[in-house]
């Protein structure tokens, strides 16, 4: 399996636009994913991250971080 080096979607509640883009996803993607994994608010996500593989780490407020991956049918870079 490849490897690539993980890029920012969300960082202190705020969406890097830049990156969302460049994951050719939007952030209802993103949203949806952050409610299958427990996160209602975007304002409680410190960091979110995704490689382009779909490989996620995910930090809320308050709780422990939570690695994932998301089902993308091909790598992106």
């Amino acid at each position: 399996m490849q490897t690539s080096l993980p890029v920012l979607i969300v960082e202190e509640g705020k969406f890097d636009e830049h990156n969302v883009e460049l994951s050719k996803r939007d952030e209802h993607y993103f949203l949806g994913v952050l409610k299958d994994h427990g996160c209602d608010e975007l304002k409680k996500v410190l960091v979110f991250t995704v490689d382009g593989t779909g490989k996620s780490y995910l930090q809320v407020k308050g709780e422990k971080y939570e690695v994932f991956n998301l089902n993308w049918e091909e790598a992106l870079w």
